[in-house]
């Protein structure tokens, strides 16, 4: 067989790499600080916000939400206020733990500033979570419903799904389908919810992380309860893991 052909062996089971997802704690966010590179003119600020361990449920509010922030976020940091030129905001679903990634780039502005920015429209966008009609809402609803149940397109799109729902789901191949029998019970209020928490600054689990230009003036963080590492190896062996 080919195993024997490529005289390939199995690496022993410490020597496997592992798919460390580490927990962030709730009300205790964590941020790192680096300078770029000498010729990059650019400064910028991401914040990695992690909602839990992953379940059906928690995806399908993750998935709503993004679809009612994300359109505007860019629209208030990148055409409002000209922030950068890259302002994103999308999923980030690990193995273990889902989550979402706040992120902007910028030549004109520190990540500092940034992040005040970023505070800023916070409750803005949570009140139009809340405030918002149901009929609007089974509008979104019914988006991400549709976007769970369209079919891979390309050979290399098949691959992606049947790797994820063979190994990362282990095994679970019909996981869409759970997610959108999930959607279909979601109310506006729980998903309002569920944002409500993993936003606020007192109560969200988060790693955030400052790029600064070397023409940046340096000015220190102006979210205090954020508690910096400043040694990354010794940050990963006393963090707890999923």
């Amino acid at each position: 067989g080919y195993p024997k052909a490529l005289q390939a062996k199995t690496r022993p089971k410490k020597e496997q790499p592992l798919d460390t997802t580490y927990k962030l704690t709730p009300g205790k966010s964590k941020g790192y600080v680096r300078k770029t590179k000498e010729e990059h003119p650019n400064n910028c600020w991401g914040s990695y916000i992690q909602f839990g361990a992953r379940n059906f449920a928690l995806n399908a509010i993750i998935r709503m939400g993004q679809a009612i922030l994300t359109p505007d976020f860019y629209t208030e940091l990148r055409t409002e206020q000209q922030l950068g030129y890259i302002v994103h905001s999308g999923l980030r679903f690990h193995e273990k733990a889902l989550g979402m990634l706040f992120l902007v780039q910028s030549s004109e502005y520190d990540p500092y500033e940034i992040e005040l920015r970023y505070q800023a429209w916070v409750p803005l966008v949570l009140k139009k979570l809340e405030s918002m009609s149901n009929f609007e809402f089974d509008t979104y609803k019914n988006g991400v419903i549709n976007q769970l149940k369209e079919q891979d397109k390309t050979i290399n799109e098949r691959h992606s799904t049947l790797y994820f729902e063979a190994i990362t789901m282990n095994e679970q191949f019909n996981y869409k389908e759970k997610i959108i029998e999930a959607a279909k019970k979601l109310t506006k209020d729980r998903v309002s919810a569920a944002f409500k928490d993993a936003l606020n600054q007192a109560k969200k689990a988060s790693l955030n992380i400052y790029v600064l230009s070397k023409k940046s003036t340096g000015n220190t963080p102006s979210v205090s309860n954020i508690e910096f590492i400043q040694d990354k190896a010794q940050y990963k062996k006393t963090a707890k893991v999923y």
